[in-house]
């Protein structure tokens, strides 16, 4: 696993082949990138979500070619651990979590 957090906030992890990237949040200390944990045929991805802030993931399965899709919005923060599950395909997927 390789990670890393980037100057003005936000970060990003490679975990056997998958990255996880944060965009720089309102406030870039809060938010941090703690999964993935593989197991199965699915994905856990997990950050501390501002109270009051709310978030998008989203998916790109080719970082040169092509743009982001919209895996799941609208997610409160709640000042805590934030939580999401999808399945594990048989291809590559990048991830980012956006601060709305």
């Amino acid at each position: 696993m390789y990670e890393n957090n980037l100057v003005g906030g936000g970060a990003y992890a490679v975990f056997d082949g998958i990255l996880l990237a944060a965009d720089a949040p309102k406030n870039a200390a809060t938010l941090s990138i703690s999964g993935p944990v593989s197991g199965g045929t699915e994905m856990e991805i997990s950050w501390v979500g501002d109270s009051g802030s709310t978030y998008t993931v989203e998916t790109n399965s080719n970082l040169i070619v092509g743009g982001w899709d919209t895996f799941m919005s609208g997610i409160a923060g709640t000042g805590g651990e934030i939580t999401i599950t999808n399945i594990i395909g048989p291809n590559q997927t990048f991830y980012r979590v956006i601060t709305q």
